[in-house]
Parts: structure tokens; C-alpha cells; sequence
């Protein structure tokens, strides 16, 4: 069995150096423990060996002196046995494939464009510089370089010499990516429907883009890896990984999935036709989910902890915590920012109704002297 490691970040968000113990459960059973002292503003990451083969439900506990937010002091994710991921690699070229197959986790199988007729029966799929025309709605799959003509995007014309701008560091799939000073000769202008979001901005248009799409998870970048410096850094064989996660995350061959933000949503294909399942929150409150089209998009994800959605072919759970440094940050700040209006100055001043009766009796009396 594959084994696991879990890594995890604790930060200290006070003004204060705090004392602080983390201790890992696996259904209520401790696996790990560590103290650790932090400085005001520090953080520290730490990581938990998992035997694999094992399966249940792990929560993580904080404990720490003077804490002033208990709400972020657990977390959850869903540990399932480790299976191997079947990714199809559709004409990607032989370095992207090396990668792929490196990954011990995954099976990966390669085929031509020619050869390819559907991606029934994997996980996900690589397509470079090729698309099929139809068949894809509701699958995995990444899009490593642009093809003449289909896709979830419409091309425009071609560009050259694109700069990075920005890139999403906290997306799963450019998590410990760096793209400081990427050079790419020439890339294509796109269009897309909505359904994909940009993740990495160019001063050109979107470089690469990420989202779901008819309940699949798509990938898509509008440039040629082989015409850029990419396969030259360490970023693509980690962005490539990262991707293979990100798609196949919480379906039959992910180890641990079903990870949501509370206040976001979470979505799940379902089979059938019954519009309507159950959803059972951390609290035991029981919910109904509406199933639109085959998919469940589930929005009231506001505690945080391991939900149960009973569909037509058993029981899913998911895990939703609060995972955010602005929330956890409960400091007050000295500089508001007003969206694109300078930052206003928290100052202190004294607060209290002001009384203009004397002002006005004074006028008065003045105005029957004259």
C-alpha cells in the first residue's frame, strides 16, 4: 500500500508569542502529535506520516495559549485507501509523458490523436495540440497546448512574446509553482464562455486557464509548453502533477478529496433522475440538495466539519473547514482598504452627540439686543 503524508501550516495570527500542540486523529484515534512555540506572525509547517492502507475520517487540533478564535482550530479531510489513477495521454510529448508516468500513484496510458476514440474508463485525460470534437462534457481532462480549432475556448489570433503578470499561488494546481520571468515565444488569444476561469494572467490575454465544466474539471493552456522556457524549470513537472490531483480529486481513485472552503460550494455528479438528494451537515441538520442536469451543486456549506450526501448509489461525504487567512486574521488593522480608493487611516477620536441648543439660544439672545 501507498503511504501517505499529511502536511499541514500553523500560523500565529496574534500580537503575542503563543505555546501551541497539534495532535492528528484518524476517527478519533490520535496518530501525531507536535509542540511547537511560535513568534507573532509566524508560521510553521509540519508533516504527519500516514500508513497507507488506512481509511477514515482525520481531524487535526490546535491548542494553543490565549487563542481568540476557536473556530479555526480543527480541521478535517477524508482519508481513503490509496488506489492508482488511470490517466490517459493523448499525443503529449515524451517529456510531460516521462512525468506522468513517474508518479507512482497514477497508470498512465499514451495513445495518438489518430488512435483516440473516447476517455470512457480513466480518471483523466492530456490532450496536446489536439481536441475530439465531442464526448468530453462531464470528463477530466487538460488541454497542454492549443488546438486549431474546438475546446472549451474560442481562438483568436496568435501572439507573441506574452508576459506573465499574475498567477493564482493558492489554486491547487499552481500550488509550489513558480512562474517569475516565464518566457514564451508565442501563444493564442482566447475567448472563453464563463466556465473557465484565468489562473495565470498574461499581459495578452489569459495564459492558462482552470474550472469546471458540465461536472468535469478542465485545464486548458493557450500556449505550446515546448515553445516557452517551462519544461526547463521545475514548475512544469509539479504544475503537471498538480493537475493530475486537482482533476481526479474526490472521485473513485483519489486517496484524500471532497476538501471545500465553508462558504463555498461543492458539486457532484449524480446518476439518475431523482432532482432531489439528501445532504446531512456536521450539525446532523438534515438538507436537500437539488440535482440540476446530473449535477448537485450545493451551496449552504456553513459549518465546518464532514458532510453525508445519500445519492442513488450510496453514501458520498466531503469535508468543509474554514481555510482562511484573512477570516483567521482577527487583528485589527490599521489601514482599510476601500476597493481601488486610498487606504483610510484607523485613528482614534472621541465619539458623542454634539448639543447646538447653546449656540442657537446665544444667537438668539444676540438678535433681540440689536
Amino acid at each position: 500500500e501507498l503511504d501517505h503524508q499529511l502536511f499541514l501550516t500553523v500560523e500565529n495570527f496574534g500580537n503575542e508569542p503563543s505555546q501551541a500542540r497539534v495532535e492528528v486523529y484518524l476517527d478519533d484515534e490520535i496518530t501525531g502529535r507536535e509542540e511547537l512555540a511560535l513568534e507573532s506572525g509566524a508560521s510553521s509547517p509540519l508533516v504527519f506520516e500516514l500508513v497507507g492502507g488506512e481509511a477514515g475520517t482525520l481531524r487535526v487540533e490546535l491548542h494553543a495559549r490565549g487563542d481568540q478564535l476557536p473556530a479555526d482550530d480543527e480541521a478535517w479531510a477524508l482519508l481513503r485507501p490509496a488506489e492508482r489513477r488511470k490517466v490517459l495521454a493523448v499525443g503529449v510529448n515524451a517529456l510531460a509523458l516521462k512525468v506522468l508516468s513517474s508518479d507512482p500513484r497514477l497508470v498512465v496510458d499514451y495513445i495518438s490523436p489518430a488512435n483516440y476514440t473516447s476517455s470512457a474508463g480513466y480518471h483523466c485525460t492530456f490532450f496536446e495540440g489536439y481536441l475530439p470534437n465531442k464526448g468530453l462534457d462531464g470528463a477530466n481532462y487538460a488541454v497542454l497546448a492549443p488546438p486549431t480549432t474546438g475546446g472549451p475556448v474560442e481562438l483568436g489570433p496568435e501572439v507573441r512574446a506574452p508576459q506573465v503578470l499574475d498567477w493564482q499561488r493558492t489554486h491547487d494546481v499552481l500550488r509550489f509553482v513558480d512562474l517569475t520571468e516565464l518566457h514564451v515565444a508565442r501563444g493564442r488569444k482566447v475567448v472563453t464562455d464563463g466556465t473557465l476561469q484565468t489562473i495565470v494572467e498574461g499581459d495578452q490575454g489569459p495564459l492558462i486557464l482552470a474550472g469546471e465544466r458540465h461536472g468535469g474539471r478542465v485545464l486548458y493552456l493557450t500556449f505550446d509548453p515546448l515553445q516557452s522556457d517551462l519544461p526547463l524549470r521545475v514548475a512544469f513537472p509539479v504544475m503537471l502533477l498538480n493537475a493530475a490531483t486537482w482533476m481526479t480529486e474526490g472521485l473513485g481513485g483519489s486517496d484524500v478529496g471532497g476538501l471545500v472552503a465553508t462558504g463555498s460550494s461543492y458539486t457532484l455528479p449524480v446518476p439518475g433522475t431523482d432532482p432531489v438528494v439528501t445532504v446531512i451537515k456536521p450539525s446532523g441538520k438534515r438538507v436537500d440538495g437539488v440535482v440540476t442536469a446530473g449535477l448537485l451543486r450545493f451551496n449552504d456549506v456553513d459549518e465546518s466539519g464532514v458532510y453525508f450526501v445519500d445519492t442513488p448509489e450510496g453514501r458520498i461525504s466531503f469535508a468543509a473547514n474554514l481555510a482562511s487567512r484573512r477570516e483567521s486574521r482577527i487583528v485589527p488593522m490599521r489601514d482599510l482598504g476601500l476597493g481601488h480608493a486610498e487606504a483610510v487611516k484607523v485613528a482614534s477620536a472621541a465619539a458623542g452627540r454634539r448639543e447646538i441648543w447653546r449656540e442657537l439660544a446665544l444667537a438668539g439672545v444676540v438678535f433681540l439686543l440689536l
